[in-house]
């Protein structure tokens, strides 16, 4: 199964109200974490992302004070995780380049947050623009985290999708 906004927005609409920091960096963490993992590339799917979700999972440290920031860090620190260690994501891998989207997620969520405020948006409705974008200009991060490859042996650079 491919990257999809929708599995993104159901595993966000998941997390639920939490009461602490932890829990939500826990929820956003496996969340991202069980999108990723319906990724393929050349054909070949996903083994392992723990690591970084992991990785996600310490860098959204701040998360109830800088939101946005937090989010993007998390998700610039899973991409990174993955590069560490490309033949534990995808078999036979040796490189995996991050999408370039990744520097513009706080920014694409800070168009849309104030939108879901001001429009009395539900969870699943406002989840649903900062994961799939359509409010506000907001292109969602599911399309900023498209565009990453991975390389394998050939070589053969393929998208991860």
């Amino acid at each position: 199964m491919p990257l999809l906004p929708n599995t993104l927005r159901d595993e966000l609409v998941a997390i639920g109200n939490v009461s602490d920091e932890e829990s939500a960096r826990d929820g956003w963490a496996d969340a991202y974490a069980t999108y990723f993992s319906g990724a393929t590339s050349n054909g070949v799917p996903v083994s392992s992302v723990t690591a970084a979700r992991n990785a996600m999972d310490a860098a959204l440290v701040g998360l109830s004070t800088t939101g946005a920031v937090a989010i993007q860090a998390g998700i610039t620190a899973f991409w990174g995780a993955l590069a560490a260690s490309p033949a534990v994501v995808f078999a036979g891998a040796t490189v995996i380049t991050p999408p370039a989207g990744l520097s513009n997620i706080s920014a694409d969520i800070l168009l849309a947050a104030p939108l879901n405020v001001t429009q009395g948006n539900d969870a699943t409705t406002a989840l649903g623009f900062i994961a799939s974008g359509g409010l506000g200009g907001n292109v969602g991060l599911h399309t900023l985290s498209l565009g990453g490859t991975a390389t394998f042996p050939g070589p053969t650079v393929a998208p991860i999708l």
